[in-house]
């Protein structure tokens, strides 16, 4: 009898182990949210990651062209044979097969729009080709920076007007004694530079080196010492042809005027956005317009003036 209320009492008393199912359901629901909370975070750390290195590999390139640019444009030098004119004025049939220049920048660029971004203001972009001299001692280098467009397989066959046409840059280069400098091996330099890289690329000497790709915008402003910009001014030793028959479309100029300050403006697509837009532009341009409009933060500008070592 004893030993029946021992047991009984002793059963009475005993506690339980293990969980209950609401208990186990609930453990499982909060760890659940747990991780998929440090899921997100997770994923969302990968892709600032992945963009911080596509912004990073954009900046190296954008900041590799800008010294590029910047080491040219410092040395930029008179042409020894417009010295010898040492002319006041220039004709008003400027042709270049008749004249040497010091710096010629090209207007024919075409331009276009990045899409109705922010506040339904348009992006304009252009891509303009300049080409000048460089001197170091007694040698003499004409320098330019060439906008190759992209070969893309447009829907629809060509690039619609709303688009901007995107671009690999190239650096020219022809470095000869100042001695040898004549205007027949002048004119046969730009020739070949007006010809584009893809003309020359059976030329042992390549004179075309790639700078980067993905450009869709770069635009040369040019400068006197007093400050004032050359696109608006008048100057007898300035040229501006917007066409007929001329071969040099844009503004030349010649005699002994330089400019004292050269400033370039810069847009480059990041790689990623580059690939998807060349897809999408073979498929539906309107879906590609769309996305560049969508994805503008994706697109970086460097803006920089340079003085030229004549006027430093």
């Amino acid at each position: 009898m004893m030993l029946a209320t021992y047991r009984t009492s002793h059963c009475g008393s005993s506690r339980r182990l293990g969980f209950t199912l609401l208990e186990m359901l609930m453990a499982v629901t909060i760890t659940t949210i747990i991780t998929v909370a440090l899921y997100a975070i997770f994923d969302q750390t990968q892709k600032a990651f992945r963009a911080g290195i596509a912004q990073v590999d954009v900046y190296e390139s954008a900041r590799a062209t800008s010294e590029i640019f910047d080491r040219d444009i410092v040395r930029l030098a008179l042409n020894p044979l417009e010295q010898e004119f040492n002319r006041t004025v220039l004709p008003d049939d400027l042709n270049f097969y008749q004249y040497p220049f010091n710096i010629w920048l090209d207007d024919r660029a075409p331009y276009a729009t990045v899409g109705n971004a922010i506040q339904q203001q348009a992006v304009f972009t252009a891509q303009q080709n300049i080409l000048f001299f460089t001197r170091r001692n007694d040698e003499v280098t004409v320098t330019g920076f060439f906008n190759q467009p992209l070969n893309i397989n447009w829907a629809g066959g060509s690039r619609p007007a709303n688009i901007p046409q995107i671009s690999r840059l190239y650096r020219f280069t022809r470095t000869v004694r100042q001695s040898d400098l004549t205007p027949a091996l002048l004119q046969l330099y730009l020739t070949t530079f007006r010809n584009g890289p893809a003309a020359s690329l059976d030329d042992p000497t390549r004179p075309f080196q790639e700078v980067t790709t993905g450009v869709i915008h770069l635009r040369w402003n040019l400068f006197g010492a007093n400050g004032q910009w050359w696109q608006n001014a008048t100057h007898p030793l300035l040229f501006k042809s917007a066409g007929g028959n001329s071969p040099l479309v844009g503004m030349t100029a010649g005699g002994l005027l330089v400019p004292a300050q050269v400033e370039y403006e810069l847009m480059i697509m990041e790689e990623e956005l580059l690939e998807q837009f060349i897809l999408l532009a073979e498929s539906n341009t309107q879906q590609a317009r769309n996305y560049i409009a969508e994805n503008l933060q994706e697109i970086h500008l460097i803006r920089k003036r340079v003085s030229t070592s004549l006027y430093q």
